[in-house]
């Protein structure tokens, strides 16, 4: 017998059927609005720069370094940033305290008032280079905007010590200017298009103060230079000024100031990078401030959104009083001329007035990294010091796709730093995509590789010939490498994919999961299954995962190598729409890892699972339906040697009727009837009234299959939930879209099962079930069963299950002698929280992930928020002292994980506890799991292969 070394509780499967991912609390998202008495993050704060609603000195806490406004106090709440208040000859700045890392990219979003002057200059936010301290004096006054360096020797305030400096240490500084000067080589540097109002503009890295000018050249900008004066040339003032205006040195040593004609170095003078007005619907220019206002409530707030992707590539886009977002500036290479980004940025915002003003102000900060995670990590089973655990996330714009392994540390902490992405080893030169891509010939009895299907497959290709798309050769060119430029530069196929990146993206409907050797305890029993497991234990553990790009990617789990891609043959038709191909989710579903064993006594590992169908005409690709739509079944083959298994075969899967969509994005659940494995699924046909729910069910491994339609008598509606196998029991689980839940037999033969479909209750809130789950504690079964609002609890009893407890947004509720009444011992979900991924069960917790949309109130919180909601099983009550942190302390509280939806949690073993891990839409890093007790686990086995 060989080592099986992956048991685990019924506990531990229920968590992980449905292919729930994993966690993470977030640290990498950070936000400040502004309104009240103190600011959420430390900032430094300088010249005019003060909080509307601050407190006075002694500040409370936590403490801020920005001071109460003496011009103006609002209330506690209602308050903002303050740059200028509309004074001529004024600015104001404040600068992030920690440095905010740059390896995944950044999105900043904010808002921007600007008002009750006389029309100028505008507003500042600056990302400087982390890595040197905080600045001590801001960018010059007026056109300027804080930022830039003046070589407008009138435009100057003498009380305001280097008034006519640029910021120090400047990466980038985004200009929202109201008078137009910020583009003007004639009032700061020697670049840009020339004075024009209304205007976003970028200026890039710079770094003119006077201090940095005699570091670099102390012969000609000598220490003991006077400041500013009105009756001497030989100021610091003027050699800003002049080195500002032409960008080369100036020789200040002597009486007389002159030119030495000598270019500065690279990234000194705030180079001028791009910009564009702001415009409304009809192309007419807005005004960026309100003169006619004297009250920020009157103002027009402009939400402005900030995106620099891994790659450098900068996005710039605005929002005027809610509105959606129009892009201003769009894949801008920004490293290209401004340098790469420094590993740590600091952000800041400032404002300027000039010989006009207006009151500047800011509220809704948010930072978080520019990539979007479209699941929690990817954990293996067990975790210790020498495990990884991956992240799948996306650059929506360019497309990019990045799949990153993490190292654990032996407390069972990620590190921040990955030890390798897949996507960029697959965008390497000399990369191996063209030797393993592979779809399948017509049979289905063999891979063909992608590279040569042209020639010896043409009609997979469904082909009708373009100037772009001639012929076969060029879509297996250009779905190898997406830069392909064999038909002249005119015809370019990245379809909004980054240049030189060949990974797509990722939808929430992609999937991931960890295939490991064999070691399937349910199959220990049956014929061969273990001679094949020691066959196959020395096969290294590979990552496989869906993308965007249309393949079912495998990649070496320890080393991120690309193994192979696979690519359904009814997809290869779509190849020749390269325009659409990347954004259109071909491979929307997840798909489930099985062991099966065919008549001939021969076990295989399988790939099953969901995608979307593709329609051919006779003369081209015309539809792509809907997620469900299309159901696969691939053979991998059984190397020897410990080789990577590689595609073989691909089984005939049930063909299901057009049109068809899975209830929810799931993989088919499989159990062992009679020896074999049989996978079952349910598809939803057909719309409105004439809408139906069938069944289907299917051998593994030799594709004979059953279906049959579930009598409408049967159900309420169409089913509306996952479908839940219970393998102890061997029965199925579902719900409806009218919040019934029911039970039926798993015999292999689907018209025997949808005839034994019994109703073991409804939900309390009456709506369509999204999530079934089952799970025993104390050697009791539960059943979950989740809509969009909340969760219901059932429980068994004499008379068979029954409703126990519910909760949603409103409160905690338990079921007495038939009737549903508020209780004040089950815990309620978030205020307002919708259900956003299946609950997952740990050890008798239910963990359920939730979203909380930003308010009408709130309008800083402009992706939402995530939380883990926590309820012991049994009763419905807080848990605990049963889950805590890394460190060991108990968590007290439900826990907000970050921006974005929740996704389901993942866990893993470790010693000790159970780790589980999780994330949101905005969590690209994992950071530290929280760790649950052991006990509760009970001694059912059960199995999951990663």
């Amino acid at each position: 017998m060989i080592k099986i070394a992956r048991l685990f509780a019924l506990t531990i499967l229920a968590l992980c059927t449905e292919g729930s991912q994993a966690w993470a609390q977030t640290t990498n998202i950070i936000s400040d609005d502004f309104t009240g008495s103190t600011t959420n993050l430390p900032w430094t704060h300088l010249g005019n720069a003060c909080l509307t609603a601050g407190s006075p000195p002694p500040y409370a806490t936590p403490a801020t370094t920005i001071p109460a406004c003496t011009s103006i106090t609002d209330p506690a709440g209602s308050g903002a940033l303050r740059l200028t208040d509309a004074v001529n000859h004024q600015h104001g700045a404040i600068f992030s305290v920690n440095p905010f890392p740059s390896n995944e990219g950044l999105q900043v979003t904010f808002t921007a008032y600007a008002y009750g002057g006389t029309g100028a200059d505008g507003i500042g936010f600056y990302l400087l280079d982390g890595t040197k301290p905080a600045p001590t004096s801001i960018g010059a006054v007026g056109g300027s905007l804080g930022y830039s360096c003046t070589n407008d020797p009138t435009n100057v305030n003498a009380s305001q010590t280097g008034g006519w400096e640029g910021m120090p240490n400047a990466y980038l500084g985004l200009g929202i200017d109201e008078y137009g000067n910020y583009s003007n080589p004639s009032d700061n540097t020697n670049t840009g298009p020339g004075f024009i109002a209304n205007r976003v503009s970028m200026r890039g890295a710079g770094n003119m103060t006077y201090s940095v000018l005699n570091a670099l050249y102390p012969d000609d900008y000598p220490a003991n230079l006077p400041l500013y004066s009105t009756t001497t040339a030989r100021t610091q003032q003027n050699a800003i000024n002049k080195t500002c205006k032409t960008n080369t040195v100036w020789d200040f040593s002597d009486g007389t100031p002159s030119n030495t004609l000598t270019p500065l170095q690279s990234n000194l003078d705030y180079g001028y990078i791009a910009g564009s007005p702001i415009l409304n619907a009809s192309g007419q220019t807005i005004k960026i401030a309100q003169t006619n206002v004297s009250v920020r409530s009157k103002a027009t707030p402009i939400n402005y959104q900030l995106i620099i992707t891994t790659s450098g590539l900068l996005n710039l886009a605005y929002s005027v009083n809610g509105s959606s977002y129009t892009p201003i500036i769009q894949n801008k290479p920004i490293t290209t001329d401004n340098g790469p980004l420094p590993a740590y940025l600091r952000f800041g915002f400032g404002a300027s007035t000039g010989g006009l003003n207006d009151v500047h102000e800011i509220t809704c900060f948010e930072a978080s990294p520019a990539v979007r995670a479209i699941s929690a990590p990817v954990t293996p089973l067990s975790i210790s010091s020498s495990s990884l655990i991956y992240t799948l996330n996306s650059n929506p714009n360019p497309i990019q796709g990045f799949v990153q392994a993490f190292p654990v540390s032996s407390t069972g902490v990620p590190s921040t730093t990955a030890s390798w992405d897949a996507g960029a080893l697959m965008s390497v030169p000399g990369n191996n995509r063209a030797t393993v891509l592979y779809s399948t010939d017509a049979s289905g009895a063999a891979p063909k590789l992608l590279a040569t299907m042209g020639s010896t497959d043409s009609a997979a290709f469904s082909l009708t010939p373009t100037t772009c798309v001639p012929n076969t050769n060029t879509i297996a060119q250009y779905t190898i490498d997406p830069n392909y430029l064999g038909n002249g530069s005119s015809c370019s196929y990245l379809a909004g994919r980054a240049p030189n990146w060949l990974l797509g993206a990722f939808s929430s409907s992609d999937f991931a999961s960890i295939l490991a050797p064999p070691s399937n305890p349910l199959d220990l029993g049956l014929a061969g299954y273990t001679a094949f497991a020691a066959s196959q234990s020395k096969r290294p553990n590979a990552l496989l995962f869906t993308n965007n790009d249309g393949f079912l990617y495998s990649v070496d789990a320890a080393s991120g190598q690309l193994n192979w891609g696979w690519m359904p043959r009814p997809f290869v038709a779509q190849l020749q729409n390269y325009s659409v191909v990347p954004t259109e989710g071909l491979f929307d579903g997840k798909f489930r890892i099985v062991d099966a064993v065919d008549a001939s006594g021969n076990w295989g590992t399988y790939i099953i699972g969901s995608a979307r169908s593709v329609t051919v005409s006779s003369t081209k690709v015309v539809t792509v339906g809907q997620g469900g739509s299309y159901w696969y079944d691939m053979k991998l083959g059984n190397p020897s040697n410990g080789a990577v298994p590689m595609p073989a075969a691909v089984i005939q899967a049930p063909v299901v009727p057009q049109g068809s969509t899975y209830p929810q994005r799931q993989a088919p659940v499989v159990g062992n009837i009679n020896g074999s494995q049989i996978a079952a699924f349910i598809v939803n046909v057909g719309s409105g009234t004439s809408a139906y729910s069938a069944l289907y069910e299917f051998n593994v491994a030799t594709g004979a299959s059953t279906s049959a339609t579930i009598p409408s008598k049967s159900i309420s509606g169409v089913v509306s939930s996952n479908l839940f196998l219970d393998t102890a029991s061997g029965q199925l689980y579902f719900g409806d879209s009218s919040g019934n839940i029911y039970v039926m037999s798993f015999t292999g033969q689907a018209a025997t099962d949808v005839g034994n479909i019994g109703t073991l209750g409804a939900t309390k809130d009456g709506l369509a079930v999204n999530f079934i789950n089952y799970q025993y504690a104390n050697n009791l079964p539960y059943l979950l069963a989740a809509s969009s609002k909340g969760l219901t609890t059932f429980g068994i009893g004499s008379s068979g299950f029954g409703p126990l407890w519910a909760t949603d947004g409103s409160g905690g509720y338990q079921y007495n002698k038939g009737v549903w009444g508020a209780s004040s011992t089950v815990a309620s979900l978030q205020a307002g929280a919708t259900v956003s991924d299946a609950p997952a069960l740990v050890a008798g917790i239910v963990d359920i992930p939730v979203y909380v949309p930003p308010s009408s109130s709130n309008t800083c919180n402009v992706a939402g928020k995530g939380y883990y909601d926590f309820f012991s099983l049994a009763s419905g009550t807080f848990t605990k002292n049963q889950i805590k942190d890394v460190l060991g302390n108990f968590i007290l509280a439900d826990v907000n994980i970050g921006a974005g939806a929740a996704y389901s949690p993942s866990m893993s073993i470790s010693s000790s506890g159970l780790p589980v891990f999780g994330g949101t839409q905005q969590t690209a890093t994992p950071s530290a799991p929280l760790v649950f007790n052991k006990h509760g686990i009970d001694a059912v086995v059960q199995w999951r292969v990663h």
